[in-house]
């Protein structure tokens, strides 16, 4: 699917000291993934990809790793589309549920849309937004040690320098905020 051009959004939470706005424009993009497993790692590849194109390469950890968890959760967490009345691929596995594997293999190969993410490179750092379909706010829980899930969204809180939920009628958006160095 051919990226899009969207307009900036200005975000809070990012950390001081990261000088005045140089005065070149934002620059983004856009691409929409199918609700399926492998979608999460051709997300990253789409967000590597993205990143150094713009020559960013400080926080590149940070960023994948929070944009992988973000972006599972829309897989795991949203059910997929519909297709003729039915699920496309059956159910998804509660959170605590089998591990990796089986919310791999519950959400199958379907290719019908399901989430779609945006990256935004502008004065402050990058913006990455993760848009899904789903109702429901993430929550973040405190897994005790032997949980094998449940960890993501305090990886998220600890490693994005802001992090929030915009919701509507038709979905939600969940936005990282990672401040880097001006461009210059």
């Amino acid at each position: 699917m051919p990226d899009e051009a969207i307009r900036t959004r200005q975000s809070s939470g990012t950390r001081a000291g990261t000088g005045p706005a140089p005065a070149a424009a934002p620059r983004h993009r856009r691409r929409s993934f199918a609700h399926r497993g492998e979608s999460v790692a051709e997300a990253r590849r789409f967000a590597d990809e993205t990143l150094a194109g713009w020559g960013v390469t400080d926080r590149l950890d940070d960023m994948r790793l929070c944009l992988s968890e973000i972006a599972t959760n829309a897989v795991v967490h949203v059910a997929p589309p519909a297709v003729g009345g039915t699920s496309a691929v059956g159910a998804v596995p509660a959170v605590g549920g089998g591990g990796a594997s089986s919310v791999v293999g519950a959400i199958g190969a379907g290719g019908v849309a399901g989430f779609t993410v945006t990256l935004i490179r502008d004065a402050a750092g990058v913006l990455v937004e993760v848009r899904d379909a789903g109702d429901g706010r993430p929550v973040r829980h405190r897994p005790g040690a032997q949980d094998t899930c449940g960890r993501g969204l305090l990886l998220v809180g600890a490693l994005a320098d802001g992090w929030g939920v915009r919701q509507d009628p038709a979905g939600k958006t969940v936005w990282l905020r990672f401040a880097l160095a001006p461009e210059g």
